[in-house]
């Protein structure tokens, strides 16, 4: 989960970026640490992990929603900024109350248009790739 978190940090690789794939998690941020609590995951990450391009909260949540729920058994995803609880302020403006809810359905990512319209797996949001 850690490994898959920072390399939506590291951004859209130069191939990606020709294909007119993009993500909605900042390049550049960092996952400090990430940690499981019976059915919900702690992620530990710098400031830039909860800015997301202005519009694109929706797509963040659903970019994370969709890592997390790889984790068999995750419900939720909470977040922590440099150790410390993510301020409320922050928590709106990413859409959320408190943690976000995790129900593994990628199916559920809205039809988007543009660079930003495509998931960290590489498929045009609110399309799924083929099931193994």
């Amino acid at each position: 989960m850690a490994l898959a978190l920072r390399s939506l940090c590291r951004g859209p690789t130069p191939e990606m970026i020709r294909l007119g794939i993009g993500s909605a998690v900042p390049s550049g941020c960092r996952v400090h640490r990430v940690a499981r609590q019976g059915g919900q995951l702690i992620v530990d990450a710098s400031p830039e992990f909860y800015r997301p391009p202005p519009g694109e909260a929706s797509l963040w949540r659903d970019q994370v929603e969709m890592v997390a729920g790889q984790v068999p058994g995750i419900a939720a995803v909470a977040f922590r900024v440099d150790g410390r609880p993510l301020p409320p302020a922050v928590l709106r403006s990413l859409g959320l109350q408190g943690p976000l809810p995790v129900d593994g359905r990628p199916d559920r990512l809205r039809p988007r248009h543009g660079p930003a319209a495509h998931t960290a797996a590489g498929s045009p949001a609110g399309e799924t790739g083929p099931l193994s």
